[in-house]
Order: C-alpha cells, then structure tokens, then sequence
C-alpha cells in the first residue's frame, strides 16, 4: 500500500503494537536522490528556529536537532556543527550508488566544504539494518562498513590545520590509530572520539592515551571501562572517597561517576601528558553529565546546570529539556487508539475495510448523541442489549451486509481486530463495510467486578485463568456441573478428571493386568489361580483418587490467587453474568467482567428412543456402584469403543450396537482393523446397522431393548452416541454470541467469539476434543489477552490416543484426508504388520501379529509424512515422540534414517 506521511507509517506501527500482532511491516521509502533538499533544509532550519523559541542552546542544540536530522554519526555531527556557523570538513567515503548520490546532493545543497568525502566505485555506501524483536530488543543487525575501511587521507593538511578533530565509531582500531597517531603530537588540537554502539565503543581504547574527549552513553562508558580495565594502559588514580561523595550529592544523576572519575583523572587518557581531559556522558533525556579536568568557575554557570567537584575534577550536569505531551485532537485516550486502530486496519485492507469516524467536539455533545442513539439507534441492532447500556468512549459497531452489528469500546475493538488479524495467512480482516468509531472525552473506562471471568472449570479454563492470574489479572472461575439424567456429580476439574480421560485410563489399565493375568501370565512363568475381579473396589479406588484431584485443584486455584466458585454462570448482558446454584440455594447475584472465557466443554447427547431415560453414560459409568454385568454399548464413537473395551476386559458380557461406521473421522483403514480386533480378539459382539428404537425397563431390573433388527436383555444399556456443548444454561444470546448452526457449537475466530471481548475454548468450539489442546489453547489466550503474547493455537498435528483393546495412536491426517488435500496419485502409504515382543509368548493372543503401522506421505512435498497411524501396545507413548518429528515437517527419508532402540 502506498502511505501519504511518516505520521501514517507510524499509526500502522501503533497499531501493530496496539494489537500484539506477531508480524511487522516491511517500510520501503524514496532514495535520498530525489528527496526535496529544500524541505529538509526547512525543516532544520525550522528546528534551530524552535531551539530558540524554546531557549534551547549549548550543548543541548546538537542531541535537540538530532532527533530531526538522518544520518549517520559522523554525517549528524558535521551537519550540526555546520549549521551552527562552525567551519567543519567531513571526512568520509561513498559509493556510486543512490544513497551515496542523494547524500552528496543534500550536503552540497547546504554548503558544505565536501573536499573530504570521496566516492569509491565497486563499493556501497556505509548502511546498517537492524532487526527488533516484538518486545523492541535488538535481534540481529546487518551493517557494511567494509567501505570505511579503505578512506585514505588526502586531505591530511587539511585535517593537520583542524582544531578539533572528531571521529566516530564506525572506523576499525587500525583506522582511529591511523587518525589519531600523526595528529596526537599537536597540543593545541582536540582529539574527540565519539562512539557509534556498545561493540564499537571499544575500538578506541588502545588509542585512548591520544584522545581528549569521549562521548559514550552510559552502557557505552561502562563497556570503554571494562576494556580499559583489561589493558595494561589503565591506571586507576586515588582519589577522596568523600570528596566524590560530597560531589554526588550536589548532582541528580549518580550511575556512572566512578567510572568516570576512574577513566577523567587515569593515564588512559591525554591527562597523563598535563592537558585537560573531558568525558561527556549522554543520558538521553535526563541530559549530559560531563566529568572535566577543565577548571570550572561556579559563578559563570547558568542556573540549570549543575557543579560538583571534588579533587580537581568537576561534574557538570546539564538537565534534559522537558517535553510537555498534548493531546491535539482534546479526545479521549481510548477514543484515540480505537479511531487509530479503525484508520490503520482501512490502510491495510482497503478493499474490506471503511472506516467512518464520528468526532465529538466534547464530551457533552457525545454524552447527548448517546442519549439521543440509546432509543431508535440502538435498537437496530438485533438481539444484543449491550448498546442500549454502552456509557463510555468510545462507541464503534459495524456495518456488514447490511446488518449492522455492535463491537463495543476500545478494549473490545482491539480484541475484534486483534482476533482476525492474528489468524492463518489465508484469513484476511473482517468483511465489515464499515467500521464506526464515535467519540467522548472521558477518559475512563468502565470499571468491573473482575478482569476475568472464565465460566467452566475444567482443563482449558483451569490452565487460561491460572495464566491470567500470574499475569496479575483478577479473575474468577465459575464450576457447576449439572446432575446427569440418573443424578451423577463430581468436582472440579472438569470432564478429564471425572468423567473422562483419568478414570478411562485408570478402568483401561485394569482391563489390561485382566488380560495379561488371563493371557500372558502362564506363558511368563506365573501361575495366577483364583483371580478374581472386584468392580466395588476399583470403583472406589478410582473415585478416591479423583477426589484427591478436586481437592488439589482447589487448592491450586487458591495459591494461583484466583477465585474459585461453585455456581451457574448465566450472561445476563455482554459485561454481566448471574451467578445461582439450586442446589445449595446460593443466588441469585451479579458480576461484571471486562472479559470471559467460556470453556465449560461438552455433555452426552441422550437418546432418541422412547425409554431413553433408562440408559447411562460415561458421565455414570465411572462412578455406577453395582457392577454393569452384561452390558450394551450403544454407539461407534471412541468413548464407545473404549468403554466396551474395558468392560469386556474385565469379564463383563458386551456388546456394542452401531448405526454405520466405527471412529467416523479418523483413518477408516485402522477403524476396520480395531472393530475386527475387538471382534475376533476380544470377544465382543457387534450389532451392525441398528438403532435402539425403545428401552424397557423389566421387573427384575433388567432391561429389554428392541433395536432396528430385533431385541435384546441387559442389565446395562451405556449410551456413547455423541457429545454437545454444554450451552443451553448460559443465555447466550444475551452476550451477542452465536453458534455454528451446523455443529451447535460456537462459533470463534482464534477463540474470540462474535462478542470481542468473550471467548471461548476446549470442547465447546470446533476443535479437538483433547485435554492438552484445551490447556494450551487457554495458556495461550491468556498470554495474548493480557501478556502481550502473539503465539496463536496451532490444531494441526495433534497427537491422540484411543484406548481400545488394541490401542491406536494417530498424528497428523488420515489416508481419507490426505488424498482428498492432496490428490490420491500425490500421496504414497508406508505400512507394516508386526508382533510386539511382550505379546510373542502367548498362544491366547492369535491375533498379536496384527498389530500395525503406516506412515502417509505427499510426494509433492519431498515426501514429507503428512499423517502417521499405529495400532499396538503403548500407542499414546509411541505416537507422542512421532509429534515432535512431524511439527519439525518430518519426511519419510527422515524416519527411515533414524536409527531405533532395541
């Protein structure tokens, strides 16, 4: 895009900085050649006019007009000097390029003697590129100086009759000593080195004993000290303790007196020889501290600066000059960085952005527009109540598809922005024709109840409010688990530790020393008689465990200093939620937020089938306190799977009843040899193609279920036919969040929802559903809300586990996928059968050899492996490493390279 002014340039770095956006800008400006030397004559000549205005003089002309000159050191110090009246030669080398040209047409449009500054073929002139991180620390610089490096000194007379030399940094220590040796022997001259950076501070320290003046800043004099320190040229010089004490207390600035009471009045400099020494310390803007063996009369000194002495040496400090600050447009702060923030994302997408900014002239005028827009204005936007409430500035709603739609405040119109441009590079900005900002001059914001409030107590919003706390955010966290339809409850901590992963693995692992007492032992050496399963004691042992867990989690929420709530939260408005729990007639009670977090995951869908009622789920089946006995598992998912699994391992009579494949979404090759294993190898009975259509419970307890190809009595009927999102308690539309109307889950862009500042995580979105990829997700957000974080939530590549008879571990995109994202004749499959070692002894395990892995490759991409499928023991632990390789873009030579263990 094209930009009309710096002042456009740096409102797109503002705002960049405003949005925490993880990428920068590439800002490309004319050659020096054809720039106006009129206009930049003007401008200086406008500063030195400035410097009178504001009574700017001395010392403190050169640091004030070197904020609006360009150049380089050695450049920036003659110009100054030159146009200050002071007859100056610059001595330098350029190239016969653009900059080197437009240079020489600028400094000859001034005047100046350029007798010096000789033009060098097959070299570029002197230029330095510097790299910052996000965080303004310096990553990586590039300079070439290499032309410096052959400037020969025609012009030695010239600098033989010179009062004042000074040179800079960028000379290597064999071109300051080249400089300075011939010209030391003269008195009356004055050798000044002025330093260009830390690393180059130190080139003039073996030349130092010739020099008269140095002026580092305060890292560039402690790094001169440190060299100086090393060499044998530095003599330290006694001097009264108390005396620079005494000096000190006269001055405001103490870093750095010793250092240059130690290098003023040592033999490292040209004091050793009886001539006065000065070094200049520049601070930026507290001013200059100059440390001079020059006597220094109190009385002559205007009344800003500052004297101290102390044994022949005397401290001048000369304050920096304060500039006031002025908010020229006299709006708001906030309005300011929304209008700001607006402007910028119309430079950057014009095609999708126009932005419209309605300014106020004062607060008044905007607090009766708001009034006024608080009745037919503000009802124009459908089912949202929020701005019918909105009291502060600044005022910004969107026009799109001619549906206008509210955003809210600052806050919440950086986080709109902030979330799509912080997305995939496929995802550009929003679509939004218009984006209104409208102005007050308040400059407060509303103030709330807590910075954050995360609804859900799992995994996600556990890991997102513990971050948010540490990064000293005041938040509370909401937990309320809804009775299942046979009453189960648990504790905090969400689905994970209650009712899914840690008691599924924990039932799994049971299943699994059932079967290698049933299957292996003997073969092993053991003779195991009277094994016996006890459900009674594992159930309790499970649960004991997870109430450990509960219990350390609300510890860990108290240590983390975040509030911790055992309530329903329900959005009352886009800032409000009220807070109620039945149960243990607590409520109703209201709290604001500046910002929440949705995270309360997912619920079993119940069945559909008259008698529904009859079935459990896996929210039951952990905490059930009879044993299941002949069980019916209706459904295909891998909670299904799964849960028969462990069943059938532990000696209880299973079947499962599937509508039409099983593990719809992962790899349907692995889906067919799991179902077959689990058939053949283990036991279970399948019902393929059928629907329970009624449950009826018997007078015996038992329960009789009529299914699409007949009928069938179980003591137990688990449903694991899906899982929701867990939203119908929330009022979401009271907050303006919507769903996706396909999924019923809400609808995000890198976790923001349709309302700015409320977001949602874990199950509740279209991701997966995984612990880990909650808690990072919230870890995450967290740090992007309120750490200046930019790393977004990467869903690609996310190892899993299913913890079947035979487990399975993925990573990566099934064979289905990859063809269908790169094109069957671009994709090649590596596979393998194998028998694990632990299972090769055992006669009861003839399906052993069935176990396998494959590896899925694009063969446009040098056969990088784009998914990666194992079917065996230990599948979570042997998949994780496989992770690692393929976030790395991993190719199959890569594997087949790496040598294994054995």
């Amino acid at each position: 895009m094209q930009l009309d002014s710096p002042e456009d340039v740096a409102l797109l770095i503002r705002t960049s900085q405003d949005l925490n956006l993880p990428n920068g800008f590439i800002v490309a400006v004319p050659n020096p050649a054809p720039v106006d030397e009129e206009m930049i004559d003007k401008a200086i000549r406008e500063g030195l006019a400035e410097c009178q205005a504001q009574g700017v003089g001395g010392n403190a002309i050169t640091p004030f007009l070197l904020q609006r000159v360009n150049g380089s050191v050695g450049r920036n110090v003659a110009e100054c000097l030159h146009r200050l009246d002071v007859s100056v030669l610059l001595v330098s080398n350029v190239g016969h390029d653009s900059c080197g040209d437009g240079l020489l047409r600028h400094l000859d449009s001034l005047e100046m003697d350029l007798s010096g500054v000789i033009a060098v073929p097959n070299h570029t002139t002197a230029t330095y590129c510097a790299v910052l991180t996000p965080c303004g620390d310096l990553d990586v610089a590039i300079a070439d100086m290499t032309i410096l490096d052959n400037l020969e000194w025609s012009v030695s007379v010239k600098l033989a009759s010179a009062r004042i030399v000074v040179v800079d940094g960028n000379l290597s220590s064999a071109k300051i000593r080249q400089v300075t040796e011939p010209l030391a022997a003269n008195r009356r001259r004055l050798l000044w080195f002025e330093p260009t950076s830390v690393e180059k501070a130190v080139r003039a320290v073996e030349s130092m004993h010739r020099l008269h003046v140095i002026s580092p800043n305060a890292d560039e004099l402690r790094a001169i000290c440190n060299a100086l320190a090393e060499s044998t040229m530095a003599t330290k010089v006694a001097m009264d303790d108390q005396a620079l004490v005494a000096a000190a207390a006269k001055l405001p600035v103490r870093d750095g007196l010793q250092v240059v009471r130690d290098i003023a009045t040592g033999e490292s400099m040209r004091g050793d020889k009886g001539e006065d020494v000065h070094v200049v310390v520049t601070l930026g803007r507290d001013g200059v501290l100059v440390g001079t063996t020059a006597p220094v009369q109190p009385d002559d000194a205007p009344d800003e600066i500052v004297l101290g002495i102390a044994d022949g040496l005397s401290f001048v400090y000369l304050p920096g000059i304060p500039m006031a600050v002025s908010n020229c447009t006299g709006a708001g702060p906030y309005y300011v960085k929304a209008a700001s923030v607006v402007s910028s994302m119309q430079h950057l997408f014009p095609s999708q952005v126009k932005a419209t900014i309605h300014e106020h002239p004062n607060k008044e005028s905007f607090a009766n527009w708001l009034n006024e827009s608080q009745t037919e204005f503000a009802r124009q936007f459908d089912n949202d109540a929020r701005p019918l409430k909105h009291k502060s500035s600044p005022f910004c709603y969107l026009e799109q598809d001619d549906t206008p739609k509210f955003v809210g405040g600052c806050d919440d119109t950086l986080a709109f922005f902030r979330a799509r441009t912080q997305s995939a590079p496929s995802t550009g900005a929003p679509s939004a024709a218009n984006a209104h900002v409208s102005d007050t001059s308040s400059s407060d914001e509303t103030q709330y109840d807590w910075d954050l409030v995360v609804i859900g107590g799992g995994s996600g919003g556990l890991a997102c409010s513990k971050e948010a706390s540490k990064l000293g955010q005041k938040v509370l966290v909401l937990d309320y688990v809804k009775p299942s339809p046979v009453g189960s409850t648990w504790g905090l901590g969400g689905t994970c530790v209650n009712v899914g992963c840690i008691p599924k693995k924990l039932m799994h692992q049971s299943s699994i020393i059932g079967e290698l007492l049933h299957k292996d032992a003997e073969q092993f050496g053991w003779t195991v008689s009277n094994a016996s399963f006890d459900w009674t004691k594992l159930v309790s042992s499970v649960q004991d465990y997870i109430h450990g867990l509960n219990f350390k989690y609300r510890i860990d929420l108290r240590d983390k200093k975040v509030k911790y709530e055992n309530m329903l939260g329900t959005f009352k408005d886009a800032h409000t939620l009220t807070l109620t729990n039945e149960a243990k007639k607590k409520g109703p009670t209201d709290v604001t937020f500046r910002r929440a977090v949705i995270a309360v995951g997912g619920r079993p869908k119940p069945l559909s089938c008259p008698g529904w009622e009859h079935a459990i789920s896996s929210d039951d089946i952990f905490s059930k306190a009879e044993a299941p006995g002949k069980t019916l598992v209706v459904g295909a998912s891998y909670v299904a799977l799964e849960c028969a699994g462990f069943l059938k391992g532990q000696g209880f009579d299973v079947t499962i009843m599937v509508r039409s494949i099983l593990l719809r979404g992962f790899d349907q090759d692995i889906a067919r040899r799991i179902g077959e294993y689990m058939e053949n190898e283990s036991g279970i009975a399948f019902i393929k193609e059928s629907v329970p259509t009624s449950i009826e419970k018997l007078p015996n307890g038992q329960l009789k279920v009529t299914h699409t190809h007949g009928e069938g009595i179980y003591d137990t009927v688990l449903n694991a036919t899906g899982r929701s999102p867990d939203v119908q308690m929330l009022n979401l539309p009271a907050a303006g969040v919507t769903l996706n109307p396909k999924s019923g889950r809400i609808d995000v862009t890198n976790e923001q929802t349709s309302t700015p500042h409320i977001y949602a995580i874990g199950d509740v979105i279209d991701a997966p559903e995984l612990t880990p990829v909650a808690i990072q997700a919230g870890k995450l957000l967290a740090r992007r809300l309120f750490g200046n974080g930019t790393a977004l939530m990467d869903y690609t590549k996310i190892c899993t586990a299913v913890f079947t008879p035979v487990e399975y571990g993925c990573c990566g995109l099934s064979e289905e996928d990859a063809i269908a994202s790169a094109g069957r004749d671009n994709i090649q499959v590596y596979h393998q059968n194998f028998t694990p070692l632990e299972w090769s002894l055992s006669h009861e395990r003839p399906l052993a050899k069935e176990c396998y892995a494959k590896l899925i490759v694009d063969t446009t991409q040098q056969k990088r492996v784009v998914g990666f499928h194992y079917l065996g023991p230990n599948a979570g632990e042997v998949t994780q490493a496989i992770g690692v390789a393929m976030k790395l873009h991993a190719t199959y030579d890569d594997f087949v390279n790496t040598v294994g263990i054995h």
